[in-house]
């Protein structure tokens, strides 16, 4: 399967040589070279799909293929280093003490970069060239949109050829659905029962069989078999019918009629004990190892794997629905959908790393030696970062992911000069994954992983900051901190990471301010917390409501802290503007615990306060705490899609508004000791409303 690596990584390289190409200006020299580069990369590409083809039936090429993808993956890590030398360039020319710097390059190393990057990208493409014009392979080029084919896969409809005779373990499944169809009770002309199940379970066989057996028909409810139903009066809907697998002795029933070609081999011993096996595998577990859908989505876009279709669409969005695709093809099992987690059955596991082959290298406390052309390595050790199992990784220096998974305490700490050695050793690295690694300090020359776009610090109790040089790493779309306990600030020149879309500092206990310029992250999707200064005396040197104002991409959840410290809540407030952030589906507004010595002007200046904060209308949950106004806004019951509601500590609020949340299903409230009723529409207007937890005292 290294052609299909092979077909994805020339689409990052075409799209990375049309980016370079709208940057490069009026150099010349370079914008030829990459010309003749992406040619050149056109004609390779037109061969691929006849080496997928060919790709196991000849050694030949399967070496070509793996001489391509490496010269594929410099070309990747020339035209990075253009990009973000592009962006630091342009950086420095829209700062404003920096005058001399006009145009895309100063005059002073403008011919120098020219003529380095021209001579790399002549390099990668020569190599190209003589790796194209091995003739003995004869390989045919067939242009062929990879997209296109993906989506003619994907509308394929499910075929399933049965014959009632070798039907097996599904005779309850068949008896239920036909007492459905056969019932004469029920009022509709037209019934249909829809049939729901994991891709490959046998819906269609169970539908074929029942409509065989001269049923009065079956509608079917499947993504990727449109049945469509015929007939005329009322049309009945019933609950689907989930169609569950087989058990483990009828699955062996089923594979020994399918393996056996005459019927005295139902009595071969050994044909039986391997089937016995066979299935015990099938129905082994998941791995332990549980996957977070977000994390999964970010390692893809860090990759380069995620590519918008259209102009329109968001990396994130394209990715979902990816996910979906193979969730639904069962290569993820057990999603949680609160959780939003997912696992991966072994057997998938095994066949993915059969893919990947020498790609990919997985080490625990083992020395299992590694391939130098591995290029992601997933280490779970309980010795130090770069202790005896991953000194054997150095050789792999071309590698671009390095996974930290920690599924236990215990581990050694990680020292700066691990960190420095690791940083020294993979240069090329985009993926840097150190979840609870126990780092107390990141070395200052990170900023020399220039192409890395995804960093995981997460779980570092002892980490106090981090250094400045990281504002240099304009690559980096992903910075998880979360539960960084000790963590003290915020880079100061945060808004040079240009690519930043996902920031999460949820649980960063120390944290008590934001750098200003975080509203400068125009391509920022994900913020899980905005902090205010508590010092009121801070407000004017760090962040205001107001960086959140061109924040308009933020979307899942966001916990805005510490708005009791706000002075002008008009003005703070209409800043904000919270109402044009229509992604976001999870809402946190904390006023903290101040010291009040007015308590009139306090609650008017809450009131005033909430009433700008008003949100979009696409707002799922929202979560009210420690309001000091005496009533809420009317905007909170006006939320057409909200479905949870939280107050809590809003100990002077003493009316709440009618209510219009008809899709409401839960209200939380607590600690309001002076609220004096609850109006009788909530449960009018809430036929949904499933759980109410009340802690307070009504007058």
């Amino acid at each position: 399967m290294a052609e299909a690596v092979i077909s994805i990584a020339g689409s990052i390289l075409a799209n990375l040589i049309t980016e370079a190409l709208q940057k490069v200006g009026k150099l010349g020299g370079i914008k030829h070279e990459l010309k003749e580069l992406k040619s050149t990369v056109s004609m390779i590409g037109a061969m691929l799909d006849d080496a997928e083809k060919r790709y196991h039936q000849s050694y030949q090429i399967k070496d070509w293929v793996e001489k391509l993808k490496e010269v594929f993956y410099d070309a990747q890590d020339v035209l990075e280093e253009f990009n973000v030398e592009a962006t630091r360039q342009e950086l420095r020319g829209n700062n404003v003490m920096i005058e001399e710097v006009r145009t895309f390059f100063s005059s002073s190393n403008q011919l120098a970069f020219a003529l380095k990057i021209s001579r790399k990208v002549r390099a990668v493409r020569e190599r190209m060239v003589a790796i194209k014009a091995e003739k003995e392979l004869h390989l045919v080029e067939q242009p062929m949109d990879l997209q296109a084919e993906i989506e003619r896969e994907r509308e394929k409809e499910t075929y399933s050829f049965t014959c009632v005779k070798d039907i097996i373990g599904r005779d309850n499944d068949k008896r239920k659905v036909m007492e459905f169809l056969l019932d004469l009770d029920v009022k509709e002309r037209v019934s249909i029962l829809p049939i729901v199940s994991i891709g490959g379970l046998g819906k269609t066989t169970l539908a074929q069989c029942v409509y065989n057996d001269e049923t009065e028909g079956l509608g079917k409810q499947d993504p990727y078999n449109h049945t469509p139903s015929f007939g005329c009066g009322n049309y009945g809907l019933a609950l689907p019918y989930h169609l569950k697998g087989l058990s483990e002795s009828v699955s062996l029933d089923l594979l020994m009629q399918m393996a056996r070609q005459k019927e005295e081999k139902i009595q071969d011993l050994d044909m039986l004990a391997i089937g016995k096996e066979m299935v015990k595998e099938c129905f082994g577990g998941s791995l332990d190892y549980e996957i977070e859908k977000r994390t999964l989505v970010n390692l893809w876009m860090a990759e380069g794997f995620i590519r918008p279709s259209n102009g329109s669409q968001h990396l994130e969005d394209i990715a979902h629905e990816y996910f979906v695709d193979l969730l639904w093809r069962n290569f993820f099992q057990e999603f949680q959908e609160d959780g939003e987690t997912c696992k991966m059955h072994d057997l998938m596991h095994d066949l993915a790393c059969s893919v990947a082959g020498t790609e990919c290298w997985v080490a625990w406390d083992d020395t299992k030696p590694i391939h130098e052309r591995t290029r992601h390595i997933s280490c779970d050790s309980t010795s130090n970062l770069m202790g005896e199992p991953l000194k054997s990784c150095l050789k792999a220096s071309a590698l671009r992911t390095f996974l930290s998974v920690t599924r236990y305490w215990g581990r050694e700490p990680t020292s700066e000069a691990d960190l420095r050695q690791l940083i020294q050793s993979f240069k090329r690295l985009r993926i840097l994954h150190l979840h609870a690694a126990d780092v107390k300090k990141v070395p200052r020359f990170i900023c020399k992983l220039k192409h890395l776009t995804y960093l995981d610090l997460s779980g570092n109790d002892a980490l106090k900051r981090l250094p400045n040089s990281i504002t240099r790493l304009h690559n980096l779309q992903t910075l998880n901190l979360c539960s960084c306990r000790s963590l003290e600030e915020l880079p100061r020149g945060i808004r040079k990471l240009v690519s930043l879309r996902n920031l999460n500092i949820d649980y960063c206990d120390q944290l008590s301010y934001m750098p200003c310029g975080l509203g400068q992250l125009s391509s920022l999707h994900r913020l899980s917390c905005f902090i205010l200064p508590k010092d009121k005396a801070l407000a004017k040197k760090y962040c205001g409501l107001g960086e959140l104002n061109r924040l308009n991409n933020i979307r899942g959840r966001l916990f805005i802290e510490n708005l009791g410290s706000v002075i002008d809540a008009v003005k703070e407030s209409k800043a904000a503007n919270l109402r044009e952030k229509g992604s976001l589906e999870f809402l946190i507004l904390s006023w903290g615990i101040f010291n009040i010595t007015d308590e009139a002007m306090i609650s008017k200046r809450d009131e005033a306060l909430l009433d700008g904060l008003r949100r979009h209308d696409n707002l799922q949950e929202l979560i009210i705490d420690g309001y000091n106004g005496e009533s809420f806004r009317r905007w909170m019951t006006e939320l057409p899609n909200l479905v949870g509601l939280a107050l809590s500590g809003c100990e002077r609020c003493k009316h709440f508004p009618q209510f219009g949340l008809s899709k409401l299903k839960r209200l939380n409230i607590s600690d309001m000791k002076f609220l004096e009723y609850l109006p009788g529409s909530v449960w009018k207007v809430s036929p949904h409303l499933n759980l109410l937890v009340s802690s307070i005292f009504l007058g």
